[in-house]
């Protein structure tokens, strides 16, 4: 949910009308590989040390180079890369040079919704860290309606068979995804 969905109590709203809640659980349309490599990822309490995740490649990136050589390299491996939405869709007016640079041309996080894709690359740069929880957070969006990891949780989970994770300059972040990996 967006920030204005879970002020304006959408939630709320829905359970008012007598809907019944149902909880989907375990994997929807990814291995188990990548569903366990995904929940661990977004919270690194929820270790699985049992699974294999051999389909997942994560990948470091110094700077906006080394992104883009390594991002045009999984593209010619048959990977689909996936942007975050960008504040709006004049890409001219974005805050964010990330955001700017690296949408065009290429499905966003709104465009991809209720799709699924054999391959994708996703970037993790400096706008994710893990806070006190261990928890995989985001910095605050250019639109201030949208979460970045959220954003992040709509891209990665649109994925079937294989992941790469490009981390740009975030040495924390590529550390601890690197530990999910090898089971650490």
């Amino acid at each position: 949910m967006s920030r204005s969905e879970i002020a304006n109590n959408n939630l709320k709203i829905i359970e008012a009308r007598g809907s019944k809640e149902l909880k989907l659980l375990g994997k929807i349309r990814t291995n188990t590989g990548i569903y366990f490599f995904i929940k661990n990822m977004m919270d690194l309490k929820k270790e699985n040390k049992t699974v294999s995740y051999t389909d997942i490649d994560i990948v470091y990136a110094e700077d906006r180079e080394d992104f883009v050589k390594l991002r045009g390299f999984y593209v010619y491996k048959g990977y689909t890369f996936l942007a975050y939405t960008p504040a709006s869709k004049k890409y001219d007016n974005d805050s964010n040079e990330y955001l700017k640079q690296n949408s065009y041309n290429y499905k966003s996080s709104h465009d991809v919704i209720g799709q699924e894709f054999d391959k994708i690359i996703i970037l993790v740069d400096n706008n994710f860290y893990y806070d006190s929880k261990k928890e995989l957070k985001g910095k605050e969006h250019p639109n201030g309606d949208y979460l970045f990891e959220n954003l992040l949780y709509q891209n990665i989970t649109r994925i079937k068979e294989k992941l790469c994770i490009i981390v740009l300059n975030n040495k924390d972040v590529f550390e601890k995804l690197i530990e999910i990996k090898e089971k650490k």
